[in-house]
């Protein structure tokens, strides 16, 4: 005997069908906004992080291009830039029809703690990047800590360098030397002894200061001390969020 239907209950399975789809791409608009931030976030704290660097600001410059970044593509800054759309997504839930309720909360249960734990992330990174600013700047190093330089003491330097480097003066004539003396009024006879003029008192290296492999070894130096901060601090927000 074959099923018959009447035309409530095609109306019905329309209904039941149109509000899963609604239901389905408010999901997935929610879900593109996310991937949007994300890499809003991502290329903007890259780009931004770059210039802090080329700019001589050293781990502060490349530290608040990292943060401004992040909070920029949250707040929605760069939307009017780009034309993007993205920013409000966390404000967004997948609208209560009349059939699926209980899956409609439950998505929005989910987008609730997305929310919630992405804004964890970034005060966790935000965090992660100050420690790293501190120890890149040689705050765990002898000597004076300077945001706008790598390291400290012997090892600081800094992509372009600054002052004026010492330079050796055991080759030059008489005449060179007068001439050294006239152009740096502060440096005496005396500092000629050892045969290096002695460089100025702000004097900070470039990276590529002695060549190719010096500057390797300065990035990696960077590099691996911000690694460790992250594996730490990291490690320490995994083991909270079990208590």
């Amino acid at each position: 005997m074959s099923e018959t239907y009447t035309w409530e209950d095609v109306m019905l399975g329309i209904d039941i069908r149109d509000e899963a789809k609604r239901e389905e791409k408010e999901g997935q608009d929610i879900s593109d906004k996310q991937i949007a931030e994300a890499n809003a976030a991502s290329g903007w704290g890259l780009g931004l992080s770059i210039l802090g660097l080329a700019l001589g600001l050293g781990p502060a410059g490349y530290v608040a291009g990292k943060i401004l970044g992040r909070y920029g593509a949250d707040w929605g800054w760069f939307e009017g830039i780009t034309g993007d759309d993205y920013s409000d997504w966390e404000d967004m839930e997948v609208s209560e029809g009349k059939f699926y309720k209980d899956q409609s909360r439950k998505v929005n249960e989910i987008l609730d703690i997305a929310a919630k734990d992405q804004t964890s992330m970034q005060a966790l990174s935000t965090l992660t990047d100050l420690a790293t600013m501190y120890v890149q700047a040689g705050g765990l190093q002898e000597g004076p800590t300077d945001f706008t330089t790598f390291g400290s003491g012997d090892a600081e330097w800094s992509l372009w360098g600054r002052g004026d480097a010492p330079i050796d003066t055991s080759g030059m004539t008489s005449m060179e030397l007068d001439d050294f003396y006239k152009s740096h009024p502060d440096i005496t006879k005396m500092d000629f002894k050892t045969g290096i003029m002695p460089g100025s008192a702000n004097y900070v290296p470039p990276l590529f200061s002695g060549g190719l492999k010096p500057a390797i070894g300065r990035v990696q130096g960077a590099a691996t001390s911000g690694q460790a901060i992250k594996s730490t601090l990291g490690q320490y927000y995994d083991e909270s969020k079990e208590i």
